[in-house]
């Protein structure tokens, strides 16, 4: 997570903050969610599992920028 944005992840590829997108159930461990986010520099998404509780911190930092 990069400090400067809550709402943002470091791209594993080009190291520049990508953007959340969602947040599914995972289908294969139901207590994790699929949680995908964006690179527009590498114009790729990437989705890692991530606790129930991580997940909506994402999710909670992405409205709050998109409403600001």
């Amino acid at each position: 997570m990069s400090t400067d944005n809550q709402a943002m992840a470091s791209c594993p590829k080009c190291h520049y903050d990508m953007t959340y997108v969602t947040s599914v159930p995972h289908p294969k461990a139901p207590q994790m969610l699929k949680t995908t986010f964006v690179c527009f520099r590498c114009n790729r998404t990437f989705s890692y599992a991530l606790s129930p509780e991580m997940a909506a911190t994402y999710s909670n930092e992405a409205a709050e920028a998109a409403s600001a």
